[in-house]
């Protein structure tokens, strides 16, 4: 049986995250690191750490994504020494989701291979974001039909069900999809255990733990890309 379907993470396997994130908190606390309140090191591992925490209430609607975000802005200022309003906090979180956006790019390739896929099979998102960007799909360029995310599903990588809810959704059994991401524990074994082919994205050129996952190492050139994913 042909490949019917393939999935892609999105973050640091179609578009970058964590160096996008880094400038934008750059650019918004740039007053706080210039004094020294701070560093870039510490605004990121803070981001992450806050963000993992509020997600969960965020994915079962105690928070809105808003909220979660303005909240996260607030402790951030707080370890800086800053004890800033719920206005500011927005003002804030406003500023860095506009820097985001316009740092944000795509993986090298990235958008290539899926015009070239969309025109094989059934082509697809599986993020563990909260929400489907309009930003997002701009940069991609290629309209995707199937766009699952966890803010809207209920689910996130690894859970089956998340996998599952998509499986359904694109209407093709787990042995006819490919997913591809960068996470060995999210992506990798969360679709390997409802019984996917899995490609690990490793840009880093790291080495498969498991000899049956092949890893990707660039989605250029494409028609290496694209055998190594259509291949049985």
């Amino acid at each position: 049986m042909p490949v019917r379907a393939v999935l892609f993470d999105l973050d640091e396997t179609l578009l970058y995250h964590t160096r996008t994130s880094r400038q934008a908190l750059s650019r918004v606390f740039n007053y706080q690191l210039e004094k020294q309140e701070t560093t870039p090191e510490r605004l990121c591992l803070l981001n992450d750490s806050i963000y993992y925490e509020l997600f969960p209430r965020v994915l079962n609607g105690e928070l809105t994504r808003e909220q979660a975000l303005t909240i996260r802005f607030r402790q951030m200022l707080k370890d800086c020494g800053q004890d800033v309003t719920t206005e500011q906090s927005e003002h804030l979180a406003l500023a860095y989701e506009k820097a985001y956006n316009l740092e944000r790019t795509c993986v090298p390739g990235a958008v290539n291979l899926l015009r070239h896929l969309k025109n094989r099979v059934k082509v697809g998102i599986l993020t563990n974001n909260p929400v489907k960007s309009v930003q997002d799909e701009v940069l991609l360029e290629v309209p995707l039909e199937h766009w699952f995310v966890s803010g809207a599903v209920g689910q996130k990588k690894p859970d089956p069900e998340f996998f599952l809810y998509a499986l359904e959704a694109v209407g093709c059994a787990p042995e006819d999809v490919v997913m591809v991401g960068d996470s060995w524990e999210k992506d990798v074994l969360g679709a390997r255990a409802v019984g996917m082919r899995a490609v690990w994205f490793s840009p880093l050129k790291a080495t498969s733990p498991l000899p049956e996952v092949t890893a990707l190492q660039s989605f250029e050139p494409l028609e290496h890309a694209l055998n190594l994913l259509l291949e049985r």
